[in-house]
């Protein structure tokens, strides 16, 4: 996935650290940009009850149709983001302000666990409306021992399928046909042959 250059959304049940505990968020404009090296960086407290973080960042374009996948890749500092990690973790999105919808835990892997270099992972869901907001939100009172410290949050990112294929955009080899269906088994789909 590419990143999702927009802005990010200001206000406290937007962005930024929610309750009262030794956690810290630094770097939140890192999100947007467009280096795929840049993060935003949340030190959190595991155990802590109603404390954790928000980023939510807003399309500075038109929205996103019913069916685009959107999401936040995220990694935990000095190795591999923890499946354990995924039940403190929500994604949800917005049309403006007006919500839309949102999966936590292992819902968010729905689209196959991605895991990119530098132990990246991929985490999102395919939205069931339009949107142009996309919120992560972690919960320090979910996050299991042991599991605690920095996590890494490179950006925000939407993949699109826009024929609803389901082969994104990116990589569609025949626009607006299904890519799933080749029954002279030549490699091309039969909607391109």
């Amino acid at each position: 996935p590419s990143p999702y250059t927009g802005s990010v959304v200001n206000g406290s049940s937007w962005t930024g650290t929610y309750g009262l505990g030794l956690h810290d968020l630094d770097n939140v404009g890192n999100v947007v940009t467009d280096n795929l090296n840049d993060y935003a960086t949340y030190s959190s407290i595991v155990g802590l009850l109603g404390t954790g973080v928000r980023i939510t960042v807003q399309n500075d374009g038109p929205t996103f149709p019913s069916g685009t996948f959107g999401g936040f890749v995220i990694a935990r500092e000095g190795g591999l983001f923890d499946a354990n990690l995924l039940p403190a973790t929500t994604i949800s999105l917005y049309n403006n302000g007006t919500f839309v919808g949102s999966q936590t835990g292992a819902s968010l892997l729905g689209a196959g666990a991605l895991t990119l270099s530098g132990g990246r992972t991929v985490v999102g869901f395919k939205s069931t409306a339009a949107f142009n907001r996309i919120k992560i939100t972690i919960d320090n009172g979910l996050i299991n021992l042991g599991l605690g410290g920095d996590y890494r949050i490179y950006y925000a990112f939407v993949i699109r399928d826009t024929d609803g294929d389901g082969t994104p955009d990116c990589i569609d080899n025949c626009a607006p046909g299904n890519n799933s269906s080749d029954i002279d088994g030549d490699g091309i789909p039969d909607d391109c042959d």
